[in-house]
């Protein structure tokens, strides 16, 4: 692990941690899956997914829905996230576009 360069880092200890190294030289302590999409988001990349056909909104195994979001993609519908094995994804069904929008803007606007 480089520990100058930016982006996300577990601590080990008692409890573990998980910091986030931005470009300016900051380290912040973050609950794992925000600090994922946000790393993600100082490098330029989305890793939440819509596809507008099935209302299903979708993020990498490794990288789910911070809290709040992931309790408003819940409650669209009631249902539980599935976890789609083929594609490595947890998906959130009945998602309406405007929701997974302003779960979007939220995270990497």
């Amino acid at each position: 692990d480089n520990l100058e360069s930016a982006g996300l880092f577990k601590i080990r200890g008692r409890p573990v941690q998980h910091r986030l190294h931005l470009e300016d030289g900051r380290w912040l302590t973050t609950p794992y899956p925000l600090g994922k999409h946000v790393a993600a988001f100082h490098k330029g990349l989305s890793l939440m997914s819509y596809n507008r056909d099935s209302s299903v909104l979708a993020c990498p195994i490794g990288a789910p829905l911070p809290s709040p979001y992931n309790l408003v993609a819940t409650k669209c519908t009631g249902a539980l996230p599935r976890l789609n094995r083929n594609s490595a994804e947890i998906e959130y069904s009945g998602v309406p576009a405007s929701v997974a929008a302003k779960i979007w803007r939220s995270l990497y606007d």
